[in-house]
């Protein structure tokens, strides 16, 4: 789930997409999770808000083991 806002953080953006090395931190998270042998794929859960962002930096940093980007609802 990257559905975060950091607010409490205080930062202009959440801090899933604050970058660490040139690269959002979201990105090294799926890249780590996409090292995984076992895994099959990733289905990335994001604020509706942020779905068009995160499609676009999973085509950006090249992530196919991500099969699907979708949103949270709260008060389930």
């Amino acid at each position: 789930v990257a559905g975060g806002s950091g607010k409490r953080m205080g930062a202009a953006m959440p801090k899933q997409y604050l970058e660490l090395c040139g690269v959002p931190i979201l990105v090294h998270t799926l890249r780590a999770l996409a090292a995984w042998e076992k895994l099959d794929s990733i289905v990335l859960v994001t604020a509706p808000d942020q779905i068009t962002f995160c499609e676009e930096m999973v085509e950006r940093y090249a992530i196919p083991a991500v099969s699907a980007v979708t949103s949270f609802a709260f008060g389930l």
